[in-house]
């Protein structure tokens, strides 16, 4: 008798106004917290590495430049398969090089992690 008169109250609080007012907080604070936890856990596969790649190279006039690389801290650039300089800009002058057929390659550089060098752009200075 006694769990009657238990289930009797909790029945009539679930379908009063009040009750159903605390199940739709109780039902919203659990889908908040739903959201959170996904928002989070997508955060933390979004935070993986991504692998540096390789930039593409472009002459305009006497510059070689090349696109910037998501998350490279500075790029390493080969003229003649010999490492040349490390900069952390995108571009390099060549108007100073001496006359010749030069060959250049870039790689992306973040900490101890190097890029596979672009593909060769042959230069050739008169």
């Amino acid at each position: 008798m006694n769990q009657e008169i238990e289930s009797s109250k909790l029945l009539n609080f679930i379908i009063s106004p009040k009750g159903i007012l605390t199940s739709i907080i109780g039902l919203a604070t659990l889908l908040t917290l739903i959201i959170t936890i996904s928002a989070y856990i997508v955060n933390l596969n979004s935070k993986k590495e991504i692998p540096l790649s390789s930039p593409h190279l472009i002459l305009d006039g006497q510059i070689v430049k090349w696109g910037m690389v998501k998350s490279a801290e500075e790029y390493i650039i080969y003229v003649n398969d010999e490492e040349f300089d490390i900069t952390p800009v995108n571009s390099i002058f060549i108007g100073d090089f001496e006359q010749g057929t030069y060959i250049i390659e870039v790689a992306s550089k973040k900490g101890d992690e190097i890029s596979p060098k672009s593909d060769k752009l042959q230069v050739t200075i008169k």
